[in-house]
């Protein structure tokens, strides 16, 4: 059990308070043994900004890919490449998925995690775990 894969998917705090997409989706490899073929993958889903304009799906994913992650790293997921708000974010849902082969496993193995966007008291967005 001690060597059973723990992958944390997190958000931390925005670098601009007043950009939403300024927060980083933060991965961990919490194991003992580094994670081979480490792929990450963010897309935006679901949003919208005020005036009714909506994500372009192909303007907003982007995927990264490690060939080792070692034991107890972090790496910000690349949500933040390519990324352009032309109005305030109404509403949104971002999804982070990992994929990855612990040491001496012979599959992959996949863990998933979505964000919610919410407008906290002082109107600004928080990504809030689904």
């Amino acid at each position: 059990m001690a060597f059973a894969p723990v992958l944390t998917i997190d958000v931390g705090t925005p670098q601009d308070p007043n950009d939403p997409f300024s927060s980083p989706f933060i991965v961990s490899n919490n194991m003992l043994v580094p994670l081979f073929g480490v792929t990450i993958v963010c897309k935006f889903d679901e949003g919208k900004f005020e005036g009714g304009e909506t994500f372009d799906n192909k303007a907003v994913s982007a995927e990264e890919t490690l060939s080792v992650m070692a034991p107890h790293k972090t790496i910000t997921a690349p949500c933040q490449k390519g990324f352009n708000m032309n109005a305030p974010l109404e509403s949104g849902i971002v999804t982070i998925g990992v994929s990855y082969s612990p040491f001496l496993w012979p599959f992959k193995m996949t863990t998933i995690r979505q964000f919610k966007a919410d407008v906290n008291a002082d109107n600004k967005i928080l990504w809030l775990p689904q």
